[in-house]
């Protein structure tokens, strides 16, 4: 390399200029390429050389100005013998081993090959096994072993001498085959990558243990969950959920969180009573972290929602009763609202008039404790605004749907299977040390550990029942196929005039007789037993709020079941619509189509086949005579009376429980009873739940207390067993936690 004294100046490394340069991969041989200076990098001079891009892109320090007849890519003994003797210098003295041009006494490091001669020969391909250097034993060799083996060499001329360099050893791969399928075969790393897969498969480590086991019965599900309903599926999401928050506040939830992640870490000691809680097993943590192996059997369809679906599409229903906060999607208390946002459909929301901006003061407060404040008043500030606005139904059910595949419910989870019987006792061939639940559907036969009842209700019963030939005048509001029936359609076509009853006092009677309005019936009669009553939501405002709910805590601290029951009616209140229905009541009212009678019910009924239409006698205070009626929907609601339900005949039979009005008393827990894992959710959870065990609300706390405690089943039945048995054992072993000589223990 050129010295200080010798390598150009700015003044004359310019863009244009003809360069001779070194290369930073050649600075210690000193190889030198010349080229045009497209860039000058360097703002001044420099003591080894301008640093400059030439046009060929390469970067490298100036050593030299050339001429503009030389141009080339690389210098060579021909191309550089008139002027750059120092490089050619540097060259012959990296092929000879001498020192390079200005590191004088310095051997070089390195060589550069692209100055070598090509070979005439390929070189041998030598497989790697010849770099592995077998282990050598230590401390002194056994008699018989080490040098005083005979050479095993075919001709003896493997000598100690020779220290085996040119043999080869044989090196295979070592493959194992997966202790779970006993079918897939690979190295160490892709046998333990393939045991996760199974271990993280939607089954569960269940199904991958009876696959290791080599049973080939019936299988036995974690959690069988009866109803693929709104109840349904937050159950289903729930127990998919390590760290839910929609039930919980901040603090509350950053508490929960805590708790939950180090729980099965490390011991906890309760310093005023000095118990202490034994960390868990790793078997038993993993089930409490992990999706519980479910099935859910729903008689409507073969996926969630589907009666859901149906039954909004059917009545045209546009808009949710329910608050923004009221859903099923555990993550978030907000996680509807979010989504509405997120998805810019803000536009799709409606809302609820006359529920915020009438906080109570501590004036009326005041009043309200001597007797002079109105009824009815509001309890919601405006802080909670954007949470009073119902969704639309296709905004509900697309959040639905990202609930769903947030947690990979779809697939063959939900089974259109008609539940028959539910037995729970012992099963010689599959359980012989805990009783399984046997659930018979219309179908099949399948076996669960854990049962979820997540029906909304009794069946759909007509008052007074039908006779088989007047079943086709008359139909239940939740049995409804098809609206109107197709010989009512044919009249309507024709412009016949037609009349339409409807009996029944909530908000389905009043969207049916929209409907019927709307689809060309002439006259439709709405007959209530009582009065109409108008509110925004099934339950009382004060059974609503978000947080500090007094009468939810209030209903807790019931002494019986009876208080419960007595206060769950009176915040239901029976049937009552919404204010926005209330105006298209009466705007049918105020054009003739619409007849409303309150306080009257149906004295007798009598079907004529000939010509298709119902003579009805009222009893009421008016004596009003209908006309002949095309056909008659009762949307009179459903039943709540457990022991009515088919499916729960044996249950009731072999593990009876008491009543209190057709709800069941069940467990703190949701539970049947203590040493009976069936959990109830939904309507026939009301003595637990509240009045808001019906609706969506509902349908998330109850949810979630019954997780904590399927998560406590699961989780604990190998600490039950002292974390021994086999499937603690083989989950262990299989996934590389603890000794490998664990297992052998208790041997």
């Amino acid at each position: 390399m050129a010295t200080r004294n010798t390598v150009p100046r700015t003044t004359d490394v310019i863009p244009g200029a003809h360069v001779s340069i070194v290369l930073k991969a050649d600075q210690r041989t000193g190889r030198e390429v010349q080229g045009t200076v497209r860039d000058v990098l360097t703002r001044g001079d420099h003591h080894r050389g301008i640093k400059v891009r030439l046009t060929d892109g390469r970067i490298g320090r100036v050593q030299r100005m050339t001429s503009g007849n030389s141009d080339s890519s690389a210098s060579t003994p021909d191309a550089t013998a008139a002027g750059s003797s120092a490089s050619l210098s540097g060259e012959m003295a990296a092929l000879t081993g001498g020192p390079p041009p200005g590191r004088r006494g310095q051997r070089p490091r390195y060589r550069d090959v692209r100055l070598d001669e090509p070979l005439d020969v390929a070189p041998e391909q030598i497989d790697l096994g010849a770099y592995i250097v077998p282990n050598k034993r230590k401390g002194k060799a056994k008699k018989g072993s080490g040098s005083d083996q005979p050479d095993n060499s075919a001709d003896g001329s493997d000598t100690a001498g020779s220290n085996n360099s040119g043999a080869v050893p044989d090196v295979a791969p070592a493959t194992a085959i997966c202790p779970v399928c006993n079918a897939f075969e690979g190295d160490e790393a892709a046998v333990a990558h393939h045991v996760a897969e199974h271990f993280e498969c939607h089954q569960g480590i269940r199904e991958a243990i009876k696959m290791a086991d080599g049973e080939n019965g019936a299988h036995v599900h974690d959690v069988i969950i009866v109803g693929g309903g709104p109840c349904g599926l937050a159950v289903a999401s729930r127990l998919c959920e390590a760290f839910p928050a929609a039930n919980f506040t901040d603090e509350e939830h950053q508490r929960y969180h805590w708790l939950r992640s180090h729980r099965d870490r490390a011991s906890v000691k309760y310093y005023k009573t000095g118990s202490e809680t034994r960390r868990r097993s790793a078997a038993a943590a993993s089930l409490g972290h992990g999706s519980p192996d479910m099935l859910v059997l729903d008689a409507e369809g073969g996926r969630f929602m589907a009666k859901w679906d149906r039954l909004f599409k059917t009545f045209d229903i546009s808009h949710l009763r329910s608050p923004m906060f009221f859903h099923i999607d555990p993550l978030d208390r907000d996680g509807l609202l979010a989504y509405t946002h997120f998805h810019d459909k803000v536009g799709e929301l409606r809302e609820i008039r006359g529920c915020v901006g009438k906080e109570v003061s501590k004036h009326k407060k005041k009043k309200g404790r001597s007797g002079r404040q109105p009824k009815g008043e509001s309890t919601v500030d405006e802080r909670e605004r954007n949470d009073y606005f119902v969704p639309s139904t296709p905004l509900f059910a697309s959040h639905c749907g990202c609930v769903v595949d947030r947690y990979s419910l779809r697939g063959d989870l939900v089974r259109q299977e008609q539940v028959q019987d539910v037995v729970f006792d012992y099963h010689d061939e599959l359980s012989q040390t805990d009783k399984i639940f046997t659930v018979k559907t219309n179908k099949a036969t399948h076996y669960a550990r854990i049962v979820v009842l997540a029906v909304g209700g009794n069946p759909p019963q007509i008052p007074g029942g039908l006779a088989p030939q007047e079943t086709e005048g008359a139909t239940h509001a939740m049995m409804i196929k098809e609206f109107p029936p197709p010989y009512l359609k044919t009249r309507i076509a024709a412009k016949s005039l037609t009349n339409v009853l409807i009996v029944g006092g909530g908000l389905t009677s009043a969207q049916l007789a929209d409907l019927a309005i709307r689809k060309g019936v002439r006259n439709v009669w709405l007959i209530m037993r009582g009065p109409l009553k108008v509110k925004p939501f099934d339950i009382g405002l004060e059974w609503v709020g978000k947080f500090r709910n007094f009468e939810q805590a209030a209903f807790y601290l019931s002494d019986t079941d009876e208080e419960r029951w007595e206060k769950l009616m009176k915040a239901r209140n029976g049937g009552s619509i919404t204010p926005p229905y209330k105006k298209i009541v009466d705007q049918h009212i105020a054009s003739g189509r619409l007849n409303l009678l309150l306080h009257t019910t149906i004295s007798h009924r009598e079907w004529d086949p000939a010509s298709k239409t119902w003579s009805v006698q009222l009893s009421n205070d008016t004596q009003t005579t209908l006309p002949p009626i095309d056909h008659i929907y009762f949307a009179t609601g459903v039943g709540t009376n457990f022991e009515q339900l088919p499916c729960l005949q044996s249950m009731q039979a072999q593990y009876p429980i008491p009543s209190c009005n057709g709800f069941p008393c069940i467990t703190e827990n949701m539970a049947w009873r203590d040493d009976v894992p069936l959990f109830v959710t939904g309507r026939f959870a009301g003595l637990q739940l509240g009045p808001g065990a019906p609706n969506l609300i509902g349908a998330r706390q109850g949810a979630d207390r019954i997780a904590w405690s399927i998560e406590d089943i699961l989780g604990t039945k190998e600490d039950d067993h002292n974390s021994n048995d086999a499937i603690g054992d083989k989950f262990n072993y299989v996934t590389g936690r603890g000794g490998r000589f664990e297992a052998l223990g208790e041997c």
